[in-house]
C-alpha cells in the first residue's frame, strides 16, 4: 500500500527538521540550528522554545539537545505489540554464538526500521535502535520483501525508490526479483556488500502462528571474517536456529498484553 500524502503540514515538518538537525549534530546553538535546517533564527528560536518547554530539547548554556523527552515515546514504539524481550534475548543470542553483529529490524511505512542491535553479545542499541533502512539495500529487508506478494514489493519499490547505496546496490527490479526468488528457495537473504562496503550479512523473516510477518533477524560482519561459504553455511544455519526458536517462544500467548497481530497486519 502506498503512502497516503495527504496534505503534510509545513511547520511540523520544520520541527522535525529541527530535532533530526540536533540529534546528528549532536546539538547545536540558535545560528547552528537555523543555518543547518536553513531557516530564518526567529523561527528557529520559536521552535526551539517550544520544544524545551514540551521536554524534548533541553538547553546547556547557549546549546541546544535533544531532550529525555522522546525517551518515553521510543521505548513505548519499540515495545508497543512487540515481544521485545524474546527480541532481545533471540538477537543477543545469535550475536553469542557467532561472534558477529546482530539486529532485529521491522517493516514500518516502507521502510526498514531496526528494534535491537548487539555486537557479540553487547547492547549496541543506542547507536542503531530506530535506524532507517531501504528494503532493497539490506539482508533484513529482502527477507521481508520475499514474504510479500509481488505487487506489495512493487507499491513499495514505486514509494521509496531503489537508490544505489555502494556500486554493489542492486538497483534493478528484476534483478531484485530474482534474488528475492533465491531467497524463498534457501530460506535466508544475503547482502554481499549492498549496503556497506565490506560488509556481508545473512537474514531470515520471522513470522507469527497466525502468519503474520514481524519482521527479520540478521547476523553479519566484515567480509574478511564472512567469505560466503561461511555466511550461507555456518553463519546462516546459526541464524535459522534462532529463528526457529524465536517463532516457537515469541508467541502471542507468551505475551498476552500485546496485540501482536493487529500490531503487524496494519504496520502498512
Amino acid at each position: 500500500m502506498a503512502r497516503d500524502p495527504g496534505r503534510p503540514v509545513k511547520s511540523i515538518h520544520t520541527c522535525f527538521d529541527v530535532v533530526e538537525f540536533l540529534l546528528a549534530a549532536d546539538g547545536g546553538s540558535l545560528r547552528e540550528v537555523a543555518d543547518g535546517v536553513g531557516i530564518a533564527r526567529s523561527t528557529a528560536h520559536n521552535h526551539l522554545t517550544t520544544l524545551v518547554d514540551r521536554g524534548y530539547v533541553r538547553k546547556e548554556g547557549e546549546t541546544y539537545r535533544v531532550g529525555l523527552g522522546f525517551l518515553k515515546l521510543g521505548e513505548h514504539a519499540r515495545t508497543a505489540g512487540l515481544p521485545y524481550e524474546a527480541i532481545r534475548e533471540a538477537v543477543r543470542d545469535l550475536a553469542t554464538e557467532t561472534g558477529e553483529e546482530a539486529d532485529f529490524t521491522v517493516l514500518e511505512n516502507g521502510r526498514l526500521v531496526s528494534i535491537h542491535h548487539e555486537v557479540d553479545g553487547e547492547n549496541a542499541a543506542g547507536h542503531l535502535a530506530g535506524s532507517t533502512f531501504h528494503l532493497h539495500a539490506t539482508a533484513a529487508g529482502k527477507a521481508i520483501l520475499a514474504e510479500l506478494p509481488d505487487d506489495r514489493v512493487e507499491s513499495i519499490l514505486d514509494d521509496r525508490g531503489m537508490p544505489a547505496i555502494t556500486e554493489h546496490t542492486i538497483t534493478d527490479r528484476d534483478e531484485l526479483f530474482a534474488d528475492l526468488e533465491l531467497t524463498r528457495d534457501r530460506g535466508f537473504a544475503v547482502n554481499d556488500r549492498e549496503y556497506m562496503e565490506g560488509y556481508r550479512s545473512v537474514a531470515a523473516a520471522v513470522r507469527t502462528s497466525h502468519g503474520g510477518l514481524p519482521g527479520a533477524l540478521c547476523v553479519g560482519g566484515p567480509m574478511y571474517r564472512n567469505d560466503p561459504a561461511v555466511l550461507t553455511g555456518p553463519v546462516a544455519d546459526a541464524l535459522l536456529e534462532r529463528v526457529a526458536a524465536f517463532e516457537s517462544t515469541g508467541r502471542p500467548t507468551a505475551f498476552p498484553n500485546r496485540d501482536w497481530e493487529h500490531h503487524f497486519t496494519t504496520v502498512e
